[in-house]
């Protein structure tokens, strides 16, 4: 997967030297002075409000200023509507201190989205004229607007996963959740500028841009809300929920419960390791085992930081599925000794499970889990010392 990421990468990249000398050269064409004007206005109004952006959970970004670029797709023809982002994006890509292989990144990823949805609408509506007087006028225009969006979002799909170097279908899951109301208003208002400007001219467009301000402004708001959220339910130190937030999540199983299996992980010998080896080396160990369950687990699967070397994993399923899950944990857990024993750590992983059905409390179960937890721990002490006598003998 790394290797399809890198080689699509590195296609736009090279795509962002073509366009860009592309557009510079019909630029220079005589009757490419037509759109003088436009190009100015649009490029200035980019490059001014580029900087405002939005950092999503994919670790894409969204930007209110991409209107500008959007309706020049289609108030400008494909082989300079890229100019009109080319000063601003110049501009975002110095603040961020990339090296010369990030302006061209950069260039390819805006300058394909635009020739692609610039083209087809082009292309359907011959000339390019804007005409809307029956609903079918509409359609090329919507056409161009649709793919425009497809290709943008699927550029920025595989970038981040080639910088990040996430799981593809992980990655494909975050970026298609985080296509909020926000992206639509985006393409909304994109969309009636473009039809607005017909009869209204410019002042459509200065219209539109405090409407899209005034969506920035409480975008930035509920992100910034949603962050102090995360960070009020989430462990610092293993990324995984956090006590507060398994106490939120048993209270909504009293009122509004659901059956699945839920699991009490604890750590054997952990507290030895920590006083031997100081608590660096005991967070690192946190930190793995948190981390090889999260891979591990499904999306709707649930894993908290309990306490300490404690944690607790629910697996929402049917009644039938709950043998079957119990099995998957205890698989999981091997694996886990298993990592433990290549990394050369004295810890192990012990786990007791027990099915929720719903109609007992949430704390009966739990209770459940840790009794068998505290079982298998019991067996597994039984198993080390019946070993170390066979070493003696």
């Amino acid at each position: 997967m790394k290797l399809v990421t890198r080689t699509i990468v590195t296609f736009v990249t090279i795509s962002g030297a073509i366009v860009t000398l592309i557009s510079i050269y019909n630029l220079l064409k005589p009757e490419a002075s037509t759109y003088y004007i436009d190009l100015f206005i649009l490029s200035l109004c980019f490059f001014i409000l580029s900087p405002w952006s939005v950092r999503m959970a994919s670790g894409a970004s969204w930007r209110p200023a991409v209107m500008l670029v959007i309706i020049s797709a289609f108030l400008v023809p494909p082989a300079l509507s890229f100019l009109v982002a080319l000063p601003g994006l110049i501009r975002i890509t110095y603040k961020s201190k990339d090296n010369w292989r990030k302006y061209l990144l950069t260039f390819g990823h805006i300058g394909l989205g635009l020739a692609a949805g610039g083209s087809v609408f082009y292309s359907l509506n011959l000339g390019g004229t804007i005409e809307f007087s029956t609903p079918l006028k509409i359609i090329p225009l919507l056409l161009g607007i649709f793919v425009h969006f497809v290709v943008n979002r699927l550029i920025s799909f595989f970038i981040v996963a080639d910088q990040t170097g996430i799981n593809l279908k992980k990655q494909f899951i975050t970026m298609f959740r985080e296509i909020h109301w926000g992206y639509l208003n985006l393409y909304l208002t994109s969309l009636f500028t473009i039809i607005a400007f017909k009869e209204l001219g410019y002042l459509a467009l200065l219209l539109s841009l405090f409407l899209l301000m005034g969506i920035f402004k409480s975008t930035i708001y509920y992100t910034k809300l949603q962050q102090l959220q995360n960070t009020a339910y989430m462990d610092a130190l293993t990324q995984v929920e956090n006590r507060a937030s398994y106490e939120a999540f048993k209270q909504q199983m009293e009122v509004n419960p659901y059956t699945g299996t839920v699991s009490m992980i604890d750590l054997d010998n952990f507290k030895v390791l920590n006083d031997t080896y100081g608590h660096p080396e005991g967070d690192k160990i946190l930190k793995e085992t948190a981390s090889f369950f999260s891979r591990s687990l499904r999306n709707g699967d649930r894993i908290f930081r309990y306490g300490g070397d404690e944690f607790i994993i629910f697996m929402p399923h049917d009644n039938e599925k709950g043998f079957e899950c119990k099995r998957r944990m205890e698989r999981l857990t091997s694996d886990l000794n298993e990592h433990f024993k290549l990394l050369q750590v004295s810890v192990s992983a012990s786990v007791g499970c027990a099915l929720y059905s719903g109609d007992d409390s949430f704390k009966a179960a739990l209770l459940e889990a840790d009794k068998q937890m505290y079982q298998a721990k019991a067996q597994r002490k039984m198993l080390d010392d019946k070993v170390k006598q066979k070493v003696l003998i």
